[in-house]
């Protein structure tokens, strides 16, 4: 029997979203093995081999600031994973999966109190290698290995920043931004 976990899902519906993607024609999908599920090879018209390393996280809403906070962890053995790839095929991106859960509580006919999760619109950080990498502090020997996704009210794509890369330089603005679109660039 297949016991699916809760990420599985996350992943599916980053695959579904790579497979939906207009007017790009995949040639070869493959997900190469058990071993590295979450590495993924895919053949475009636009990009030829891509290799994607993906990554989910719930967020965390701010309700002062009005918005989406998303702390991703990587492991030493995650970042060495994702470096070696790097070396051996070259053409590598991060897909941050970043899950928007809230619950809503709603009342039935009979007035019973159920909570209900959505997952309605959450987001896709679709992240280039070195800007990856330059967020994880991995040339500059940080001891954590931190990417940082924020979302800011009136402000279009994401903000990326994380244990290499400040929020804030000299009081101006230090994140990277992210498209919401970047599945359009394969």
């Amino acid at each position: 029997m297949c016991k699916l976990k809760v990420r599985d899902f996350y992943y599916g519906a980053f695959l579904s979203a790579l497979l939906n993607t207009p007017d790009r024609h995949l040639v070869l999908f493959d997900g190469k093995g058990k071993k590295d599920r979450r590495i993924y090879c895919l053949e475009t018209n636009l990009s030829g081999e891509l290799f994607i390393y993906a990554k989910c996280k719930t967020g965390m809403y701010a309700d002062t600031e009005g918005s989406w906070h998303w702390a991703f962890q990587f492991s030493a053995d995650e970042v060495e994973k994702i470096q070696d790839l790097y070396r051996e095929k070259g053409n590598v991106r991060l897909a941050l999966i970043c899950i928007k859960k809230s619950k809503k509580r709603k009342k039935d006919i009979d007035g019973i109190e159920s909570v209900e999760i959505e997952l309605a619109e959450s987001e896709l950080a679709f992240v280039d290698y070195k800007n990856a990498m330059e967020c994880l502090g991995v040339n500059i020997g940080t001891k954590t290995n931190q990417i940082d996704i924020k979302t800011y009210p009136n402000i279009k794509g994401l903000r990326m920043y994380g244990s290499g890369r400040s929020v804030e330089l000299n009081g101006k603005d230090n994140t990277l931004v992210v498209p919401r679109n970047a599945l359009d660039t394969l």
